[in-house]
């Protein structure tokens, strides 16, 4: 097999690893929602991310807040669920617990955020990210991921707290669910990392897909090869 196959082969796997597919779907009573997220090198523990929100909205001030969903810290985790209205926007947040010996040992925030944020914020710590906006205090990474902890074991007022920073500043960092153009930041104490690869995966019909075309790259390779066999 020549060059040109094993390079239309890498491109086919590239795209199955790499390609972005978010889904925002009419259902009876509401809207489908579908997140695919696919951590390609693992979180920098190998822990998951824990207790995640998934905050949704759109231009008529309609909002919605699901939790909680738990991510692998590698591979792939579908997230689908059902809300009323059709959202324009949406950001996840959540955390991963430290590992002693791991890394920095320490807890981690997690977002699923919108690309250009990502562009945006790139090199800043979440404090620099998120400075916060007066009259409303800045939430710092450590108190963020206790809100999370705090609001997933039912404390209103923790959840209301994140709703307010959701309204007031999160929201810079929306993304459209249904284009899904989306990354995963890991905020660390040093600089965030950003999962370039890390955006949803293609469905399970676009991996069919693929390999259906790397079956017929492989099918023409070979007669190909008949073809010059019989010729010589």
């Amino acid at each position: 097999m020549n060059r040109s196959f094993y390079a239309s082969l890498f491109a086919l796997f590239a795209l199955w690893a790499s390609s972005a597919n978010a889904s925002v779907v009419p259902v009876s009573g509401g809207y489908e929602i579908t997140y695919d997220i696919k951590l390609g090198i693992g979180s920098s523990t190998g822990g998951d991310i824990l207790n995640t929100f998934i905050f949704e909205w759109d231009e008529n001030n309609n909002f919605n807040v699901a939790y909680p969903y738990t991510i692998a810290g590698k591979g792939r985790t579908r997230i689908r669920h059902t809300i009323s209205f059709e959202p324009s926007a949406a950001l996840l947040m959540g955390y991963s617990l430290g590992i002693p010996g791991v890394g920095d040992e320490k807890d981690h925030l997690f977002t699923v955020n919108s690309s250009s944020f990502t562009n945006q914020v790139t090199g800043l710590k979440w404090s620099q990210a998120f400075p916060g906006v007066p009259p409303e205090p800045r939430i710092g990474h450590s108190a963020m991921i206790s809100l999370l902890n705090d609001a997933a074991s039912g404390d209103s007022v923790a959840l209301d707290t994140l709703k307010q920073f959701i309204q007031t500043e999160g929201y810079r960092a929306g993304f459209d669910p249904a284009a899904g153009n989306f990354r995963v930041m890991e905020w660390t104490t040093g600089n965030p990392i950003d999962y370039a690869l890390a955006v949803p995966a293609v469905s399970d019909y676009g991996l069919v897909i693929i390999l259906l075309g790397v079956f017929l790259l492989a099918a023409r390779q070979f007669w190909n090869k008949v073809n010059r066999d019989v010729s010589s």
